[in-house]
């Protein structure tokens, strides 16, 4: 797996918050539910980076067998899987071509 299992939740009166049980003090938040992705998968590389060894993701039926993911999902909560975005970070060549029209505007 390229990735890990988190679990949304949501209080009437509050964010959706996002934990990933397999990396231990990864967590995430969002006020918009179309944020959620986003924010986690931001969360997560940012958690893991320089790291010398990630974590072991657990399977799905290993996360929703966990006692604590069935509270939260009888809860409300459900699950989302985030991918594992490894960023490099390098130098990207990029070639821009604007139209003459632009040159009036200096």
């Amino acid at each position: 797996m390229n990735g890990y299992y988190a679990i949304v939740e949501k209080d009437a009166d509050s964010a959706f918050g996002v934990r990933f049980p397999d990396v231990e003090g990864c967590f995430s938040a969002s006020d918009e539910e179309n944020r959620v992705l986003p924010n986690a998968i931001e969360a997560l590389s940012l958690h893991l980076k320089g790291m010398a060894a990630y974590p072991p993701p657990r399977a799905l039926e290993a996360i929703t067998g966990d006692p604590d993911i069935r509270s939260a999902l009888r809860n409300g909560g459900y699950l989302v899987y985030v991918p594992r975005i490894v960023s490099q970070n390098r130098p990207v060549r990029v070639d821009l071509s604007f139209g003459d029209s632009l040159a009036a505007l200096t």
